[in-house]
Order: C-alpha cells, then sequence, then structure tokens
C-alpha cells in the first residue's frame, strides 16, 4: 500500500500512534548517517524499528534512502504481536521489510545485524532494558545508536533505559522544532562513543 504524503508540519494518522512530517523523517536520516559513519564502516547499516506497527514511518524512511546516490541505510519494522491470534497490523512495508515477535519478551534474531535500533511509542521500559543488554552481551554487536520517540508524559518512565548504557553518550534531547514532532511529544536517543585513540569509530 501506498502511504500518506508527509508535509514538513507533524501530523497524526489514524494507523499510526506517532506525529510524523517530513522534517522528522530528515532528522532521523541525518542521525543515523552520522552515527553510522565510521572508519572501515559498512556498506549496508541495517536499522531496526522495534514496534513498527503499520510501518508508515518506516516506509517513508526508506523512501527517502532509496532516493539518496551515497545511502547505505536499510530499514526492518519489527512487529511485536500483543495476541497469538491477533491479526498483522503491518500496512506499508514489504513481506522482506518486516519480522514479527510473540511478544514483548522476545528480542527480533535480526539484533545481531542492526546498528540501531527505534522505538515508537513503546509499551513498557522493559522492552528496550533487554534489547540492549542482549546487545551488550554481544561481543561483535555493530549497534551504534538507539532511538526513542514517544509522549512526553512517558520519558520518565523510559529515560533510565537509555542512561548510564556502557560505551554509549549523555542522552541526547533533540527541540520538538528541530525534530518535526507536536508539542507533546519527544525524542531521545543515545550514539555509541568512539574508542580511544580512534575517532569515529
Amino acid at each position: 500500500m501506498e502511504p500518506p504524503r508527509l508535509s514538513d508540519t507533524p501530523r497524526r494518522y489514524p494507523d499510526f500512534c506517532l506525529s510524523i512530517s517530513t522534517r522528522l523523517t530528515w532528522t532521523l536520516t541525518n542521525i543515523l548517517t552520522s552515527a553510522c559513519s565510521r572508519p572501515n564502516a559498512p556498506n549496508y547499516n541495517l536499522i531496526l524499528s522495534i514496534g513498527s506497527g503499520s510501518g508508515l514511518l518506516e516506509a517513508h524512511l526508506q523512501s527517502l534512502w532509496s532516493s539518496r546516490q551515497s545511502n547505505n541505510l536499510c530499514i526492518e519494522g519489527v512487529e511485536v504481536r500483543t495476541a497469538e491470534e491477533a491479526p498483522p497490523v503491518n500496512r506499508y512495508l514489504s513481506e522482506e521489510q518486516y519480522t514479527t515477535v510473540r511478544g514483548t519478551f522476545e528480542i527480533s534474531p535480526r539484533l545481531k545485524g542492526a546498528s540501531a535500533l527505534i522505538f515508537v511509542y513503546p509499551r513498557e521500559p522493559g522492552l528496550i532494558h533487554r534489547y540492549l543488554q542482549a546487545a551488550g552481551r554481544d561481543m561483535t554487536s555493530p549497534l551504534r545508536a538507539v532511538v526513542w520517540l514517544g509522549p512526553k508524559a512517558d520519558w520518565d518512565s523510559f529515560a533510565e533505559c537509555l542512561r548510564d548504557v556502557p560505551g554509549f553518550g549523555p542522552v541526547e534531547i533533540p527541540t520538538n522544532v528541530t525534530c518535526g514532532l507536536v508539542e507533546y511529544e519527544m525524542m531521545g536517543l543515545i550514539r555509541r562513543l568512539p574508542l580511544p585513540g580512534l575517532p569515529g569509530s
């Protein structure tokens, strides 16, 4: 299905919880491109969006990235099922662009190859904690950045998950005007720190 067109003004869509805009897609693109740029960086950086729902944001990101000549980002959605009999909610991503996990307790096996994680309106802090724990145990993990998008009212519950993550810098909070969200939503993110003596590593 073709996703609805976006504008520079953030707005909500019936099948997606987050307000999105062209500014948001460009902000995420710049953040992820910067985080994944380093010496000996791979030609392909997998961005994993956990709880992708209808896939609206992910479809717009992939469309933008595919239009750029120097792009090395590719996104996949992970649908988190709420019940075994629940029907799939993905509408905008092809079968190759998304996978499904049985619930918030299950980690996507695609985490092993992910350069960045995006969480949009996650249901519980434990979900982020489990992904970061799993990535932390994997010494070969290519993870470079983690982005949280959700309501400001939920931030206090989720902020702790992103603080003091080994190997990552402090939490960054771009302004709503900068990142293209409505007033009551926000973005929080962390990026991997360079290794000593290897700038941008």
